[in-house]
């Protein structure tokens, strides 16, 4: 550790290194021992200064008084403000010593301005996905929301604020540390005073938050349909410039298991190509066009979240039957419910006589499986293993999913209900389009 002190350990210049974490409380000390100089010593300019805050309605409200946003505020007293440029000094490595802190002093009002004039800050969301690579450093999908690299020097800033991105407790041979991770931008307000004080603000800022959620899950459903693979979201970090508040904020979403199943690499051609299928296909992961078919995404996303691979296999299948079966209200019989299924996704994903038959064969079998999981029974996969009937599902769910979202948009069909039942009487041309 003591080779590469440049960032969790600090040199002190007489050739001892000193923990980051200790700085703080050498701050806090000094700024107290400051405080009681300007008071005692120079009251004249303290007192001075306190006037003028005073006197300032935007700054005075800050005093006394908790300042924040709706994740954390602190409160803010007046020999913190009037101290703010000796930990100023502190950080751009001045000399700690009185006279410097006390000629500062009279520049303090300046300082403030930038921190408590402000109505806002910036606040950056970041996902860690277990699983992805991507050949770019950065794959922007619009102004606030990106695929980003971590390199080394942002990755030891995550370990030092205490986010591990590896389970160390497992076999690292088996598992990378995440380097990529979703980045979201969005505003935080500043809040002054109990959050029942701040109704308005605190309203929106949830909706924004959930919109967010939102987003993410979108982006990532979107992922597992434009190309096979597995990922899953480890945590997302929160990270803000807002000084009167935490400034990282940590959310664990899935545990990581050290397993071997097949991850997920794009090119800077699949990346490009991404986007645009984003761009194109964003409203059904986000908004719900079709209910059917949000289902079925969701359904085949959480079946990378599963260890077991029976149960992938229920996930998948109920997937292809909320495609081929979802859009019609009621239950029939659930022989005639899988008898729709094969038929239809023969029928809607090729227009070839023997791959049909294949399809119809295999989605039998898929059903076949399914049932056989959910009564106990031993499971009959006719030449297949059980992990290639998971991988040909998602392969036809994918295919699926991205063909109804095409014809949906370019088509404009109101029924897909009626749909189903009228492609057993297109042509093969119309059917395929």
């Amino acid at each position: 550790m003591l080779n590469t002190p440049n960032e969790m350990w600090v040199p002190t210049g007489d050739g001892h290194y000193i923990k980051q974490e200790y700085i703080a409380k050498l701050w806090e000390l000094c700024i107290y021992d400051a405080y009681k100089v300007i008071k005692e010593k120079k009251s004249n300019e303290y007192n001075a200064l306190k006037s003028e805050i005073y006197k300032d309605f935007v700054l005075s409200k800050h005093i006394n008084n908790l300042v924040g946003d709706v994740g954390q505020s602190s409160l803010i007293e007046l020999k913190y403000v009037m101290t703010w440029p000796i930990l100023k000094a502190l950080r751009e490595g001045v000399d700690i010593s009185r006279a410097v802190f006390i000629d500062e002093i009279e520049s303090a009002y300046e300082l403030l301005e930038s921190f408590f004039y402000r109505k806002e800050f910036n606040r950056f969301s970041y996902t860690f996905i277990y699983g992805y690579d991507q050949e770019q450093q950065e794959l922007v999908l619009s102004e606030n929301l990106s695929i980003i690299r971590f390199g080394d020097k942002e990755m030891m800033g995550m370990l030092e604020n205490g986010v591990v991105l590896f389970p160390p407790a497992l076999d690292q041979k088996f598992v990378k540390p995440i380097r990529y991770a979703l980045k979201q931008k969005s505003k935080l307000f500043k809040l002054i005073g109990e959050i029942e004080d701040n109704e308005t603000e605190t309203k929106e800022y949830l909706l924004k938050e959930y919109n967010r959620n939102k987003e993410k899950e979108a982006v990532l459903q979107a992922l597992t349909v434009f190309k096979g693979g597995s990922i899953k979201a480890v945590c997302t970090v929160a990270i803000n410039d807002n000084i009167f508040s935490g400034s990282v904020n940590e959310s664990r979403e899935s545990h990581i298991d050290a397993h071997t199943t097949k991850g997920m690499y794009l090119s800077s051609e699949e990346a490009s190509n991404f986007k645009s299928f984003w761009l194109r296909h964003r409203k059904f992961f986000e908004d719900e066009v079709l209910g059917f078919l949000s289902f079925a995404i969701r359904r085949l996303y959480l079946s990378n979240q599963r260890k077991l691979i029976d149960d992938q296999i229920v996930d998948l299948v109920i997937a292809c039957e909320s495609i081929y079966h979802g859009s019609e209200s009621g239950s029939g019989e659930n022989d005639s419910i899988a008898f729709k299924v094969q038929t239809r996704s023969a029928l809607y994903l090729s227009n070839n006589g023997t791959e049909r038959k294949e399809i119809f064969d295999f989605m039998k079998l898929a059903y076949g499986c399914r049932s056989s999981i959910v009564h106990g029974r031993k499971l009959k996969t006719k030449g297949y293993t059980p992990e290639q009937i998971v991988g040909k599902l998602k392969s036809y769910i994918r295919l699926s999913i991205t063909k109804i979202m095409t014809t949906h948009l370019e088509s404009n069909i109101e029924s897909w209900k009626e749909y189903w039942i009228n492609l057993f009487f297109m042509d093969k041309d119309e059917a395929n389009k």
